[in-house]
């Protein structure tokens, strides 16, 4: 597959050089194939190419696995591998030429807190106002309704599931990252809009005690991991073999990172997601 530097073992980005530029050789050098998807490992600001890649491919779904950091491993805030070269930031990444897969996200350990609510009023990553109450003090009511107190009650142990319909069980998931009961104000950890009349749900977040296996395959699959250690595989998958540390399963390629994703799919804005527990797939 085309590379955006003219060979076809995938693309590079290096450094922060997101922008249009950057995509001509690829275009150039992809223009006879069909590109249905588009899968980057990058640093912590993806933002831009995604933007980029929206305008370049819009009809492919992109998916980036924002890399663990590395600073105590390799003395890099990032560690990027591609062609011998070693990059401290940017992207790599490869493009899904014909085939059309489907992209699937799963929040697993989230546990209800609240009802179904709807927004009343909200701002970029904030929300002032849901069901036309204080926001804050409802998620307060919410936490002390499970007996949730101390440790426990840490607010980024708190997750908001967002989804466009009361029927429909969060589509999407962000971290809360503050409240304030007296101003009402919830923040959420993301760069996508809250818009009025999207429907929301509290959550209280528990990083699974074992990493979900793929249940579709051949597919790709990125993960949001716990800060904390002690995460591990399930025993006993059909097609999957232990050798010390090192597991294998038969037609998945699956890469976890404490610092999340960004996905987009065909013609939607891209949102990130660093809920432990969340996944994001593609598969064919």
């Amino acid at each position: 597959m085309p590379g955006w530097d003219g060979s076809r073992k995938g693309i590079v980005a290096p450094g922060r050089m997101y922008g249009r530029a950057l995509l001509l050789n690829f275009r150039k050098n992809s223009n006879m194939y069909h590109v249905s998807a588009l899968l980057i490992l990058s640093d912590d600001a993806p933002q831009g190419l995604l933007s980029s890649l929206q305008t370049a491919y819009p009809g492919a779904c992109k998916m980036a696995l924002r890399v663990s950091s590395t600073p105590f491993v390799t003395g890099r805030p990032f560690t990027l591998l591609r062609d011998g070269n070693v990059h401290s930031s940017g992207a790599v990444g490869l493009a899904i030429l014909k085939a059309t897969p489907s992209l699937r996200t799963t929040f697993d350990g989230l546990h209800p807190l609240s009802p179904v609510m709807k927004v009343t009023a909200a701002e970029g990553n904030l929300i002032h106002t849901l069901n036309d109450g204080n926001p804050s003090q409802l998620l307060l009511d919410a936490i002390r309704s499970t007996g949730l107190y101390g440790e426990n009650a840490k607010e980024d142990n708190f997750v908001l599931g967002v989804s466009t319909s009361p029927e429909v069980l969060h589509q999407r998931a962000f971290r809360i990252t503050s409240g304030d009961p007296k101003r009402g104000t919830l923040a959420l950890e993301t760069d996508a809009t809250i818009t009025e009349g999207l429907f929301v749900q509290f959550f209280k977040s528990s990083t699974p005690s074992d990493v979900a296996q793929p249940d579709r395959t051949p597919s790709i699959s990125f993960m949001t991991t716990s800060d904390a250690a002690g995460t591990r595989a399930q025993d006993g998958h059909a097609g999957s073999v232990d050798v010390e540390s090192v597991r294998i399963i038969e037609g998945a390629f699956v890469a976890g990172s404490e610092n999340g994703w960004t996905v987009a799919q065909a013609d939607e804005e891209a949102w990130a997601c660093s809920v432990p527990g969340a996944s994001t797939s593609v598969a064919w």
